[in-house]
């Protein structure tokens, strides 16, 4: 494989360094042979007949190289046992960016390139994607909402994380009016779905996204929320109102968009990806053992939320 990548590469002996994995079960491991490497992903033997996140990994991943949109180049990859072998991006993330800065003004302008390449992904990667890819669900939809979001935060935080009595039920109108409103100006294009500062890598001062797996149609203010309210890096308020306001713009001039309704789906958005987020890091914590997670504010907004239910 070294050889078909690399034509001009000395063969020699692989090297196989482990590295960080996320949330996922996912492994994580750099291959190294003289000065060239490669990523390898192991996801696991596919264990179902459906599209399993593996091959949704391969198939938008490539779709998304094809449309010249900035993720990785997948070298390899088998599905069935769980491999992909892709385009090695380095260690620098856009958390890590935003740290070496100074301050948040020096990394606005990073922020602008992010989101200047985000809208060409939502309009560009629409253009011909297939749902057929998708592993988990094609559409961003209530049903997914209600389910994967309200109810994950309800189940996985306000309850195992917190240890609270609550009832889903108890708060059923309230998710309803969520989930129907933050579709109802909705601009359709394609969603990342996890949209955060550590799937942006930064190689060689070009721009990547990663993780691009659960991508589905609508909508693209999803994305945009993820990015601003990430829970790795605290951006100020101010600056995300700057940086709202020129996506809003870049937007603009690609269609034909209304402003305060695009804003209106985009806090709307804030408030699902919010609760997707608690949930998730709630999980990750109390089921998975994955202490990390907690250190993102996780026990000051569950003493939050503790008060306010007392």
């Amino acid at each position: 494989l070294f050889q078909r990548v690399f034509p001009n590469i000395k063969i020699g002996t692989a090297r196989c360094q482990n590295l960080k994995g996320d949330g996922s079960d996912r492994q994580w491991y750099r291959l190294k042979m003289g000065k060239k490497s490669m990523i390898l992903v192991d996801h696991g033997i596919k264990k179902a007949d459906r599209i399993d996140e593996a091959e949704a990994f391969v198939n938008i991943g490539r779709h998304l190289f094809n449309r010249g949109l900035p993720v990785p180049q997948i070298y390899d990859s088998d599905t069935f046992a769980g491999y992909v072998f892709l385009e090695d991006l380095g260690n620098l993330d856009l958390l890590g960016a935003v740290q070496q800065s100074d301050n948040f003004e020096k990394a606005v302008d990073l922020y602008q390139r992010v989101i200047h390449l985000l809208t060409k992904f939502s309009v560009s990667g629409l253009d011909q994607f297939d749902t057929a890819w998708c592993y988990q669900t094609s559409r961003y939809s209530k049903s997914m909402i209600l389910k994967k979001e309200c109810r994950y935060f309800v189940d996985a935080f306000l309850n195992k994380y917190l240890g609270l009595k609550i009832k889903y039920t108890d708060y059923k109108h309230e998710f309803e009016y969520l989930a129907e409103n933050a579709l109802k100006h909705a601009v359709q294009g394609l969603m990342h779905r996890d949209f955060q500062s550590r799937n942006i890598m930064i190689k060689n001062d070009r721009i990547y996204f990663i993780d691009f797996q659960g991508a589905r149609i609508v909508p693209i203010q999803y994305d945009l929320a993820s990015l601003l309210i990430d829970p790795y890096v605290d951006l100020p308020h101010g600056i995300r109102t700057q940086l709202l306001a020129c996506t809003v713009e870049k937007l603009q001039k690609r269609m034909r968009l209304n402003a305060d309704n695009f804003k209106r789906c985009y806090r709307l958005c804030c408030l699902t990806r919010n609760f997707q987020i608690l949930g998730a890091f709630g999980y990750l914590t109390r089921v998975k053992g994955k202490m990390y997670f907690e250190s993102f504010g996780l026990n000051k907004i569950g003493r939050a939320v503790q008060q306010e239910c007392r």
